[in-house]
């Protein structure tokens, strides 16, 4: 088009988009150019796999941003990553197509066959004769897939180590974003249109402002999800912090720790308080033989001693993370303990559980019939017992505990310095992930699940990589 032809059409075109909009409104004027972008953005996943894989996390990170910044316009702007996944996927299929890859190329290993064995479980679900609602079941098992499917696309761009590489950088960039985004709002103050979304809520409000203060969600949806991120964050950084690293990168990685743990403060997250702690202390277990290591530890035991028993009582923030060792003293964990009995006997006479969705607000929302309805979950490992039975919460703790041991039987098995301290790091970011399990949903809402299920796919590949090393195999060319 760089010729007298089409500038005289692109000049026509754009005499006929302003004579449009004049016509139509300037509230429509954005629809064309959004539209526009839009479809050049799945064109661009479709044709570059890896541009839309890493473009979804970039988005999962901004999109509640901007979602409170329209408010209260409501924009569907969560449908988005549903577009944005499956144009990725369609891409990787043709992909295959065209090299004449067999579809199960680049994926074949245990830990995809229990994510698959997992899915069907779920499908048959939606026959269970204690189930509700077509619909809830559709909804839950199709955010689900969605995420399995991400997983498998991330097993198509980690090629090798270089590229799990650059989606740890990307992971740690995005991540500190957030946690700067978060520690401005603690230190500085809360931007204006972040009140108003507060404020114009009365069930948001009542979460986010307790002991005197707001708690920080950064750019993510709530400060649970925010919290849980930056505190999974900082146990990476931390950990590749003592890695064999050249002094520039391991004080880049220092100061993103230091961030995100600040933010993971200010996000009030008890859960994530907690699973820090886990995280580092299986680290320090895995590393006991290790000097540099275990003076770390002993060091992070010493701060969280002082912090947690020190004798000053003047900050909020320091305060509520200290009510996360309260244990069973604590209110919220006494009623928690009380509901989970309630329900004990419903589990254990139902194997196969009531059905998806008939727990929580989306029981309320598909199946307010349903006596669990009205039922808050809160723990994770319970919504799986009282929705998928007993024979699915043990399914589910067997996956779990099977990508915990691929990660520790390849840190110890590696004699890559850099694959077992990747290996470590990722290990104690899963062992995190599953604990956090326990108290919330922390498992499935992105951003976070946009790096859960990659770093799955990342340690898998790590195992095979290592296993290609030591083989005397180059496995970019297998």
């Amino acid at each position: 088009m760089d010729n007298p032809s089409g500038y005289i059409f692109f000049i026509l075109l754009a005499l006929g988009f302003s004579y449009g909009i004049a016509k139509i409104g300037t509230p429509y004027c954005y629809i064309v150019p959004a539209v526009l972008i839009g479809l050049a953005i799945v064109v661009e996943c479709i044709a570059n796999t890896r541009f839309g894989f890493y473009f979804t996390i970039f988005y999962g990170f901004l999109v509640f941003l901007i979602k409170r910044l329209l408010y209260p316009s409501n924009v569907p702007l969560g449908s988005v990553t549903e577009v944005l996944i499956l144009a990725t996927f369609l891409g990787v299929i043709i992909k295959k197509i065209i090299n004449r890859e067999r579809g199960w190329s680049n994926s074949k290993n245990h830990i995809s066959i229990l994510y698959v064995i997992y899915l069907l479980y779920m499908g048959v679900e939606v026959l269970n004769t204690y189930g509700g609602a077509v619909e809830g079941w559709f909804f839950v098992y199709r955010k689900f897939l969605e995420l399995i499917i991400y997983y498998f696309i991330a097993l198509h761009i980690f090629k090798d180590l270089e590229s799990i590489k650059y989606f740890f950088k990307f992971w740690l960039a995005m991540a500190l974003f957030a946690a700067l985004y978060g520690c401005y709002e603690q230190w500085v103050g809360m931007p204006r249109f972040e009140l108003h979304f507060i404020l114009s809520n009365p069930v948001i409000f009542g979460l986010d402002f307790q002991g005197g203060q707001f708690r920080k969600s950064g750019p993510l949806s709530d400060p649970s999800a925010y919290g849980i991120l930056m505190a999974v964050t900082a146990i990476f950084s931390i950990i590749l912090f003592l890695g064999p690293y050249k002094k520039r990168y391991r004080m880049l990685l220092f100061t993103g720790s230091v961030f995100t743990a600040c933010a993971m403060a200010a996000s009030g997250t008890r859960t994530a308080t907690a699973i820090f702690v886990s995280g580092i202390l299986l680290f320090g277990l895995m590393t006991l033989n290790n000097k540099k290591s275990l003076l770390f530890f002993c060091s992070f035991l010493l701060l969280g001693s002082i912090l947690i028993f020190g004798p000053f009582y003047g900050n909020n923030t320091i305060n509520r993370m200290r009510t996360t060792f309260s244990g069973n003293k604590d209110p919220s964990m006494e009623v928690r303990n009380i509901d989970r009995k309630q329900v004990q006997p419903l589990i254990h006479s139902h194997p196969f559980g009531l059905g998806l969705a008939t727990t929580g607000v989306l029981g309320m929302s598909y199946n307010p019939w349903n006596p669990l309805a009205r039922f808050p979950p809160d723990s994770s490992y319970l919504r799986v017992a009282l929705e998928l039975g007993w024979v699915g919460l043990a399914l589910t703790l067997f996956l779990y505990f099977s990508l915990i041991k691929m990660g520790i039987d390849t840190f110890y098995q590696s004699a890559n310095p850099q694959i077992r301290n990747f290996a470590l790091a990722g290990t104690a970011v899963l062992f995190a992930w599953t604990i956090a399990q326990y108290s919330q949903e922390a498992i499935g809402q992105f951003p976070g699940s946009f790096t859960y299920y990659p770093l799955i796919a990342a340690l898998i590949k790590l195992k095979e990589i290592d296993k290609n090393r030591r083989n005397g195999v180059n496995l970019a060319h297998v």
